[in-house]
């Protein structure tokens, strides 16, 4: 697929505050709350079309590999999902892109895939890092309500939410066995900087040397039973 100039890109480092990371024309800032140690990042680009966003999350401190519907350490993720609306108000879903749902597991992102990695032994892990990544189109619809309308919990088409998405009333919601009702949670913002700031390439070059690290180790790290293709 071609990409025009025109795209969506970011940067999203997730922690207690609100940090700035922003790359290319126009970019995301996502900050988190709940106070906790882990953190994460994403990165995501919109189509020229306007009909698929591709996204890419790096968790650190959390575990994807444990069952979302049996979770047994605090750190595992039983939900990774997009929210339309205030964080404060616990707005609907907009897209459920991994774990569970109304009780019961919906990925309704058909292009997710993820890789869960344990650095260090089980006995002795020193981290837990996941990499998460997908698209997000109108294929990834997924309405249970009756006559085929949306219920709460319901994953969205990205065309209902463009205008959410460009107006900053998206955020990730990232959900544990130890906090179920969010872990962590970043709002996306759309900004569109002048010129790009030294320490915007900085932020991205660190970024890929942790995935290049991570895709080197990855014969060291312990690969779940637990995952999805």
């Amino acid at each position: 697929m071609i990409w025009a100039r025109y795209y969506i890109v970011a940067v999203c480092f997730f922690s207690a505050l609100i940090l700035s990371c922003t790359v290319h024309a126009s970019n995301f800032v996502a900050g988190l709350n709940d106070g906790t140690n882990n953190y994460g990042g994403a990165f995501l680009e919109l189509s020229n079309d306007r009909d698929e966003l591709d996204f890419r999350l790096a968790l650190i401190g959390l575990d994807l590999s444990a069952n979302p519907l049996n979770p047994q350490d605090n750190n595992d993720v039983t939900a990774i999902r997009i929210l339309s609306g205030n964080p404060n108000t616990n707005p609907p879903h907009a897209l459920n892109i991994f774990g569970v749902a109304n009780g019961v597991v919906r990925q309704d992102d058909a292009d997710m895939k993820f890789w869960p990695f344990r650095f260090g032994d089980n006995s002795s892990a020193i981290q837990d890092i996941a990499f998460l990544m997908g698209s997000w189109d109108d294929s990834d619809r997924h309405y249970t309500g009756a006559g085929g309308t949306k219920e709460f919990w319901d994953s969205a088409p990205l065309s209902d939410l463009l205008t959410s998405l460009e107006n900053n009333q998206l955020y990730f919601e990232v959900l544990t066995k130890g906090l179920p009702n969010g872990e962590i949670k970043g709002n996306i913002f759309n900004i569109i900087p002048q010129i790009p700031e030294p320490e915007v390439y900085a932020m991205l070059l660190t970024g890929l040397v942790v995935v290049g690290v991570a895709a080197r180790r990855r014969q060291h790290w312990n690969r779940p039973a637990f995952g999805h293709n």
